[in-house]
């Protein structure tokens, strides 16, 4: 199932973590198609500590998706302005 998302997500593991064996991260990562990000870390187990690279990236993947997707919006907002300009406007359903 996890070749079927499109969406952007990110893979955290601890190379440590006796629960959840590493290679089980490391194979959702390399089987998903994409845009993914990892975070794998030697030092933590099944529960990661939240120290500044933790939180870092993190926030660069939510601001990397954001970014995405308000370039995604604005490519849509472009598109509907063409078609009002070439007065073909837009067919609304009732």
């Amino acid at each position: 199932k996890i070749q079927s998302i499109d969406s952007s997500f990110l893979i955290m593991h601890g190379k440590e973590d006796k629960i959840v064996p590493f290679f089980m991260g490391e194979k959702i990562f390399d089987l998903a198609k994409g845009p993914k990000y990892s975070f794998f870390v030697d030092y933590d187990d099944h529960m990661m500590d939240f120290k500044p690279d933790l939180i870092n990236s993190i926030n660069l993947f939510v601001c990397i998706t954001r970014i995405k997707f308000l370039i995604l919006m604005r490519i849509s907002l472009n598109i509907i302005n063409n078609f009002q300009f070439w007065g073909l406007g837009l067919v609304r359903s009732l």
